[in-house]
């Protein structure tokens, strides 16, 4: 079984080829219309200079980066066969899932219960996974397991989600 390599190992492998020319957000736009843009903006907007040395702190120069964005963008049949490939799907599928679906109440900052941002977000992913989970182990006729054990499992999940969310904005 084949594996698609992560965008790490694909600068590892061209690392030793790099040259010494900067990246610009023209280069990156040269590659797709508005990514130079939009990485400047992530990175340091109004701040161009700060982009290229960024990526040469990263040890990337245009040529090489441009190289395995292309690479990158064209992945392999075999990707598609992978276990990841699936989730993703699964994943997809529940964000689009119930879009009419009712937002949760704001809860007030001096209740106990824990504002969690992107809850509204996160709550059909959460459904998904604990279902399957559930489907998963119905067949176990040795063990039983609680709606208060699902639930807790699914709380932790999307507590977990709701984290990440906040730390990657």
């Amino acid at each position: 079984m084949q594996s698609w390599p992560s965008l790490h190992q694909l600068l590892q492998v061209e690392n030793e080829q790099a040259t010494d020319s900067a990246v610009s957000c023209d280069d990156l736009n040269g590659f797709q219309q508005g990514l130079g843009q939009t990485w400047l903006d992530a990175i340091a907007p109004q701040e161009s200079d700060k982009l290229a040395r960024r990526f040469a702190w990263s040890g990337l120069d245009a040529e090489t980066l441009l190289r395995v964005l292309a690479r990158a963008s064209k992945p392999e049949e075999a990707a598609i066969s992978e276990p990841w490939w699936d989730e993703l799907k699964a994943l997809q599928h529940a964000l689009r899932s119930d879009p009419d679906r009712a937002l949760q109440p704001y809860l007030a900052e001096d209740s106990d219960d824990q504002q969690l941002p992107f809850r509204d977000l996160w709550l059909p992913v959460v459904d998904d996974a604990v279902a399957r989970l559930r489907d998963s182990l119905f067949d176990l006729q040795t063990r039983s397991f609680t709606d208060d054990a699902f639930k807790a499992l699914g709380q932790s999940l999307l507590n977990r989600l709701c984290s990440v969310s906040e730390q990657v904005l």
